[in-house]
């Protein structure tokens, strides 16, 4: 991999729902079952090593409260503190969709039901993306999503208004690199699409990234595209003023590469863009840092 893609374009890399390929290989759709229903086991059982046994070690979890947990230890603290509180709780997992992103990358959508030992049960939705090492699939990133009725309140802005610092024109520039960022209104406003031009002096690369509300999840997911074929995206979650997006991208050669793009408003002529967690088929890469001017 040449230094300008790995230095740009994974700039963009961790999760593509929307766009996931539709091949479901038999033996790894078993494996997948059969791990699923493991991990139910042992959560029923109380056994939360062998709950934790099938995360990664680098995988981060946002629970029903929205809050994000990075890392196996955190998460597993968490779990710690819910079967201590919960003894005896029921989990059971109904899989809505299954996609196989790679031969060995996978993300599962459904629905959960959490049940007391006094028959009270509690309701949601889960996306699970799930990575197979060293013959093991274990769980990269998951989101518990709560089922809730909401109050539609008439006068209440679009979910996208809450983006608009984002529109205009804006520029960076490095040693070797002049980006371009050009983002507005597309479809009725249905959708914020921003159009990226990296220029060196060898080539220029363009991304184009579309952004919207998802109503199922009830929070942002967006999707690119790029000059060279590669594409991904994923869904978007907020602590104070950052915004965080994780993202598994598939890179024109065929190889998933995983990240987490976050953006941070500073003041209304400057934000800040990272890639954190970078990694493509195992490999890590060094973060990336990028300020944005407002022209």
């Amino acid at each position: 991999m040449n230094r300008f893609l790995s230095g740009w374009f994974l700039v963009w890399l961790l999760a593509i729902p929307a766009f996931a390929q539709d091949s479901k290989p038999d033996a790894a759709n078993a494996e997948l079952k059969e791990t699923v229903e493991r991990y139910a086991a042992a959560y029923n059982a109380g056994k939360l090593d062998q709950v934790m046994a099938m995360w990664a070690e680098n995988a981060d979890f946002v629970d029903i409260h929205g809050k994000f947990h990075e890392g196996k230890e955190l998460i597993s603290a968490l779990f710690r503190r819910g079967f201590a509180n919960n003894p005896g709780r029921q989990i059971e997992f109904n899989s809505v969709a299954r996609k196989f992103l790679a031969p060995e990358v996978a993300m599962d959508d459904g629905v959960l039901k959490l049940t007391a030992t006094d028959g009270e049960e509690h309701t949601g939705r889960y996306t699970v993306v799930w990575t197979k090492v060293d013959g093991k699939w274990l769980i990269r990133s998951a989101r518990d999503i709560p089922i809730e009725a909401e109050e539609v309140v008439a006068d209440q802005p679009p979910p996208l208004e809450e983006l608009t610092w984002m529109i205009g024109k804006w520029g960076a520039k490095s040693e070797k690199y002049e980006i371009t960022l050009d983002c507005d209104w597309q479809l009725d406003k249905s959708y914020l699409v921003q159009n990226f031009r990296v220029k060196s002096a060898e080539e220029e690369f363009k991304v184009v990234t579309y952004i919207t509300y998802d109503p199922l999840e009830g929070r942002f997911r967006s999707w690119f595209f790029d000059s060279r074929g590669g594409f991904g995206g994923g869904l978007w979650t907020r602590r104070d003023k950052i915004y965080k997006v994780a993202i598994v991208s598939v890179l024109p050669d065929g190889q998933v590469g995983t990240s987490v793009m976050t953006w941070e408003q500073l003041d209304p002529k400057t934000v800040v863009w990272q890639a954190l967690e970078r990694e493509v088929g195992g490999e890590s890469l060094p973060d990336a840092t990028q300020k944005y001017i407002r022209e």
